[in-house]
């Protein structure tokens, strides 16, 4: 104790300093370096002349020092393989020459840290961006590391990337010069600032296939549901895309329906708005996902609208055989023309004649009978029409006698003579009249011969005379018509059967002369009797016989000459004629049918 006390006065001016240095060893990983000023001086001031050396004294407890080094004459040392972890507390002493020690220098002390054996933690590893031939892996540490990935075809790998020193927390490393649609193998690979390395476990990817610039196949197209203003294109493509078609006519694509961007291989678009009857160009495009578009053309031409008869007429629907009948028609096509006109004149159903283009047609029936006769147009596409029916009625080719309708006399006064002209109002129903045979004083003589109507005669002398005239068609057949001239001195009465005469006993009835062929017919002859003995009694049947004769003559000659028509009037005249000749019993059956009235009303009102 003593020794030291005075070694202290001895040496002045001994100060530590301590640095540490670390290294990898294992176990003992740490060093510290002691740095320190040599003394000049004793204790008592004195010159220290006979310094010989140090000793450094340290442990892991202040003030308390288990180890001891003779570390010469120097004023640094580094005392090596210190275990980490502890805390360690340095002093240092002189010595000199003669063996006397300093006290203890002031203590330094010096951590050591546990040594760092544990590898950085490796997560969220996952591999993005991958293409046909590249990839990107990435992941992160939970401490600053290196990077490197090894990668290969299997789990034997057999590749790396080059190894990224740079410590970081968070990693990405690029793999290229890969191969399409293969899958890789890879692990990673961080190593920290203490020289621990982390190996990842297994991951794997699939490259991206090759880049895809083949456009879609297209196949099995198809034109289908045309009408006259639509239709529907159908169509597949070896592999998904779009569907949309362009169309237009005469090599054109002006139209386009609209895109439809579902990714499908069975196609299908809509055309309407279109054309009857036209030739269409379509193009059907297709895109895959890729870009890449493919095109496929074709044709299809929409249905024909059918032409439309409007009307279709024949010039008689009756007559005499042979009927020469003219058929005329009106028709239509809205989407193009009409190119036949077939006529079927017997409605048997097959087509007589065809006209071309030419809308009407002669036809001749030579035999009796009833005909239903058609018509058939066809347009330039082919579509055709039939007309209804039109009913033409030929009757027998017998002759029927000429009609006379009424006589009309215009008397010329001219001294004691008399001028009469006649003019005949007659028909044939099956031909034409050619003659006219007058027997001007009806003595049985025929005093003139005419080929038309009117004729003249002259009268000089009084006396009562019923002109007779006989009229013959061009196949012989005659008929006779009578009135009466009365000449008495210079004056001349004629009864005349005219629209302007007046009436009298001796006239003719002109609608039922035409409808049964003769003024002798017994019908004919009743109907003239109720006019003399009852109309021309009264100023009323007066006035009703004048107006007749002023309507009547032109409405006979229509009936005189159509054959439907004179049987409808006779069939109306029945009854009149039956009343006139049976009064008492026509009474009674209208009576009777008032009776009968009478009754069913009271009937139907009890009911309700």
């Amino acid at each position: 104790m003593f020794r030291k006390r005075m070694l202290s006065a001895l040496f002045s001016g001994l100060a530590v300093l301590a640095t540490v240095l670390f290294t990898s060893a294992p176990g003992f990983a740490g060093q510290a370096t002691l740095s320190w000023n040599a003394p000049t001086t004793n204790t008592n001031g004195s010159s220290l002349t006979n310094l010989s050396g140090y000793k450094v004294y340290y442990g892991t407890t202040s003030k308390t020092y288990t180890n001891t080094l003779d570390v010469g004459k120097v004023t640094s040392y580094t005392i090596s393989s210190l275990p980490d972890g502890y805390t360690y507390y340095f002093a240092v002493t002189a010595y000199n020459s003669s063996g006397t020690e300093s006290a203890y220098s002031n203590e330094a002390s010096k951590a050591l840290a546990a040594a760092d054996t544990t590898g950085p933690v490796i997560s969220g590893a996952y591999s993005t961006g991958v293409t046909a031939d590249s990839a990107t892996i990435s992941w992160v540490t939970d401490e600053s590391a290196d990077s490197q990935v090894e990668y290969g075809t299997s789990a034997s790998y057999g590749s790396s990337t080059t190894l990224d020193t740079a410590m970081s927390t968070s990693h990405s490393q690029t793999l290229s010069g890969l191969t399409a649609s293969t899958l890789y193998n890879y692990r990673i690979m961080s190593r920290d600032a203490a020289g621990n390395l982390t190996t990842s476990g297994n991951y794997t990817f699939t490259t991206a296939a090759p880049a895809d610039t083949t456009a879609p196949i297209i196949s099995n197209v198809q034109a289908t549901n045309i009408t006259a203003t639509s239709a529907t294109v159908t169509w597949t493509t070896d592999e998904a895309a779009t569907t949309q078609i362009e169309y237009g006519t005469g090599g054109s694509y002006s139209n386009a329906t609209t895109l439809d961007s579902t990714m499908v291989t069975i196609h299908s678009a809509g055309i309407t708005g279109l054309s009857g009857f036209t030739s269409y160009d379509f193009r059907i495009k297709s895109t895959d996902a890729s870009g890449n578009t493919a095109e496929s053309t074709g044709t299809f031409k929409t249905s024909n609208v059918g032409p439309v008869i409007s009307a279709f007429s024949a010039s008689s629907t009756t007559g005499m055989a042979p009927l020469k009948v003219v058929f005329t028609s009106t028709a239509t096509d809205s989407d193009g023309t009409i190119s036949k006109y077939e006529w079927d004149f017997d409605g048997d159903g097959v087509y007589d004649q065809d006209t071309g283009t030419v809308a009407s047609v002669s036809y001749t029936y030579q035999n009796v009978g009833t005909y239903n006769a058609r018509l058939r147009i066809t347009d330039n596409g082919g579509a055709t029409a039939e007309s209804d029916f039109v009913t033409v009625s030929v009757e027998s080719a017998t002759n029927k006698p000429p009609i006379i309708v009424n006589i009309l006399a215009t008397v010329t006064q001219s001294g004691s003579s008399a001028t009469v002209k006649y003019e005949v109002s007659a028909s044939d129903p099956n031909g034409v009249i050619i003659q006219f045979q007058w027997d001007f004083d009806g003595n049985g003589t025929v005093d003139a011969t005419t080929t038309t109507s009117p004729a003249q005669y002259t009268y000089s002398a009084a006396g009562t005379y019923n002109p007779v005239v006989t009229v013959t068609d061009d196949q012989g057949a005659t008929a006779k018509g009578m009135t009466t001239v009365e000449i008495s001195g210079t004056t001349v009465t004629a009864v005349e059967e005219s629209a302007s005469s007046t009436p009298s006993a001796k006239g003719g009835c002109f609608i039922a002369t035409a409808a049964y062929g003769s003024y002798l017919e017994p019908e004919v002859m009743v109907l003239r009797n109720f006019r003399d003995t009852v109309l021309l009694t009264n100023t009323a049947g007066r006035a009703f016989v004048s107006f007749y004769y002023k309507t009547s003559p032109p409405i006979a000659g229509v009936i005189s000459r159509h054959e439907v028509l004179r049987g409808a009037v006779r069939v109306m005249l029945t009854p009149v004629v039956y009343s006139i000749k049976h009064p008492d019993l026509a009474l009674y059956l209208l009576m009777s049918i008032g009776v009968g009235a009478v009754v069913f009303i009271k009937l139907n009102r009890r009911r309700v």
